[in-house]
């Protein structure tokens, strides 16, 4: 089943014993993200979608640099938290993008 993250859809794809791997891509396969993972022998295919079920799997996580920011005034507020005031200096900084700050 397919997880939703924004507008991304990811879909792993467990392959036993299929050495073409082609596939015809449709419209809706290409807004997906497939993972491919390809098993020769049965009893590993099992154990992977055991572990997966069981959620014993890491997820992949990737970073992806789109901009920098400065941040030019830090304010308090009460019953929040800390937050910076910042102005983009290179690239981008989209809003449902989260940020590391060095």
């Amino acid at each position: 089943m397919p997880s939703e993250t924004g507008q991304m859809k990811f879909l792993r794809v467990f392959k036993w014993l299929d050495p073409t791997g082609n596939l015809v891509k449709t419209e809706r396969q290409k807004s997906l993200v497939l993972r491919f993972k390809t098993y020769s022998v049965i009893f590993e295919l099992i154990d992977d979608i055991k572990a997966l079920l069981s959620g014993l799997m890491s997820p992949i996580i990737s970073e992806e640099v789109t901009g920098q920011a400065e941040v030019r005034e830090i304010f308090v507020v009460a019953k929040v938290g800390t937050i910076a005031g910042c102005k983009v200096v290179d690239g981008y900084i989209a809003t449902p993008c989260r940020c590391k700050i060095n």
